[in-house]
């Protein structure tokens, strides 16, 4: 979950592919497996670039490779959450005084100083707090709305 957008928070940053193009060459991990002949079934879901299954299935002879450590491109990311995409409307904050503004604010007392909040930690705080839980991601998506945050995917480990 991350907090809305009506309170100060530090800037959520995803790239516009298209726009990037532009300026410098890109190629997106399907597309480097489209080019060498792999299935877009290996790409992983967490983010991290799998050596073995991207350069050493490739039908062609595979590429070279030099690695960039994390810390010369990330050197803090400390405040920053990599997140799949992010939400497609604006949530709005619960009136001030309504039951859904004290679960707001219990909810971003758990934040602290974290970003995101870890949807089982949410889970637990919302079935002490409130009759409301939730089956799907849909449904988590609603609640979630309800109480001033949208759901976002993070990549495991950031």
């Amino acid at each position: 979950m991350i907090r809305s957008r009506s309170w100060k928070i530090p800037i959520q940053v995803m790239l516009d592919i298209d726009a990037f193009r532009k300026h410098v060459p890109v190629v997106t991990v399907a597309e480097y497996l489209q080019l060498h002949g792999l299935p877009e079934t290996l790409e992983t879901d967490d983010g991290h670039w799998d050596l073995e299954a991207y350069h050493f299935n490739c039908s062609i002879t595979p590429p070279s490779l030099a690695v960039i450590p994390n810390y010369d491109y990330d050197r803090d990311l400390h405040g920053i959450a990599r997140v799949d995409r992010l939400p497609g409307q604006l949530i709005e904050a619960p009136h001030k005084g309504s039951p859904e503004w004290k679960v707001y604010r219990g909810l971003l007392g758990l934040l602290g100083r974290q970003i995101t909040l870890d949807a089982e930690v949410a889970r637990s705080f919302l079935r002490q707090h409130t009759d409301e839980d939730w089956q799907s991601a849909s449904e988590m998506g609603e609640i979630a709305s309800k109480y001033g945050f949208a759901v976002v995917y993070t990549y495991n480990g950031q």
